[in-house]
């Protein structure tokens, strides 16, 4: 094959430095330049990824049985790590650490909680903005959702949460030399544990106070607790949902239903808020018409506060597929 002539393979192996230790990496070079390579373990597969335009070496180190990426960022020339963390579903989680020039541990970020050290360095002049910024939008929650809702059932996700300016945006950890004045803040909703949606997210300005930035729908997720002690509390789970479908008669089969939790906005409350409801979606059969595929679902809506059925409905996905792409809409009710 023509196009394969005078190419050469070498592997070699370069030296990383960690924590003033050092670990052997396998670099594979094509034709003197590196090239990104995968390694499988019995339980993970690693790859690693060159990128000399932006000056650094990535290693992702995916868990099979688990959606989740131990990752490890080296500076391209000097092979020095200068970040380490975890990725669940791509989203930055628990504690991340930041190197500096040196190798030398400059801060920690724990995206679980908010939580900042800083070690070395600079630190950021608007932290203290940050940190007013955040303190107002838990307030806002506690307020409308009760405390003992937001201690157990309300988590920060922080690699999801913004900043803006003019001419300005940036997730809510990265540095910026302009002070922001509109910020989005999103959480996400415990059903169980370990099991959340990302269901709330709402503007503040510059001063703490709720603001719409573009429609005025844009906050969602807030809902005001109707109860004496103000406290909000899900008396359902998912083994308790799928138990109702199957008293209903749903077939409930394995990998054919879906139970989930979502933020009604037509739902209003004495506040103007919507409110939550959890779905359980049994499959019922599929259509399928030129390049579009719609699968359709029995469906019962349930007041996750009181436990008890509102309604069935029934709800529709559709996959419309092209030549080199395709399209899956979410499940959508059936008006």
């Amino acid at each position: 094959m023509p196009f394969m002539r005078g190419l050469i393979f070498i592997s070699i192996f370069a030296t990383l430095s960690i924590f003033g230790q050092t670990q052997d990496v396998l670099i594979l070079k094509y034709n003197g330049k590196e090239k990104n390579h995968i390694k499988k373990t019995d339980s993970s597969v690693i790859e690693t990824k060159f990128f000399p335009d932006f000056g650094y070496i990535g290693e992702f180190n995916e868990l099979k049985k688990e959606k989740k990426i131990y990752y490890k960022q080296f500076d391209y020339a000097t092979k020095i790590l200068t970040e380490e963390g975890i990725w669940v579903n791509g989203w930055n989680v628990g504690l991340w650490k930041y190197y500096s020039a040196d190798g030398k541990l400059e801060k920690t970020i724990n995206y679980d909680n908010g939580e900042t050290k800083q070690f070395s360095g600079t630190i950021s002049p608007f932290k203290n903005y940050f940190d007013f910024i955040k303190s107002k939008a838990d307030s806002i929650l506690k307020t409308n959702l009760g405390l003992s809702f937001f201690q157990n059932n309300i988590s920060w996700n922080a690699s999801n949460s913004y900043y803006y300016g003019p001419s300005l945006a940036g997730r809510w950890f990265e540095e910026t030399s302009s002070k922001p004045n509109i910020f989005l803040l999103r959480y996400d909703v415990l059903l169980e544990k370990d099991i959340k949606f990302s269901l709330i997210e709402f503007y503040l300005d510059s001063t703490g106070n709720l603001t719409n930035r573009f429609l005025p729908d844009d906050n969602k997720g807030i809902r005001r607790c109707n109860n004496n002690s103000n406290d909000c509390k899900f008396n359902i789970t998912t083994e308790k949902a799928y138990n109702l479908a199957k008293d209903k008669g749903m077939k409930m089969e394995k990998d054919k239903y879906f139970i989930y939790l979502e933020y009604n906005p037509d739902i209003k409350t004495s506040d103007s808020f919507g409110d939550y409801e959890l779905i359980v979606a049994d499959y019922n059969r599929t259509e399928t018409r030129d390049n579009r595929t719609t699968h359709f679902y029995n469906a019962l809506v349930i007041d996750p506060w009181t436990g008890k059925i509102k309604e069935e409905i029934s709800l529709t996905q559709s996959i419309v597929s092209h030549k080199n792409s395709a399209y899956h809409s979410g499940l959508k009710r059936i008006k």
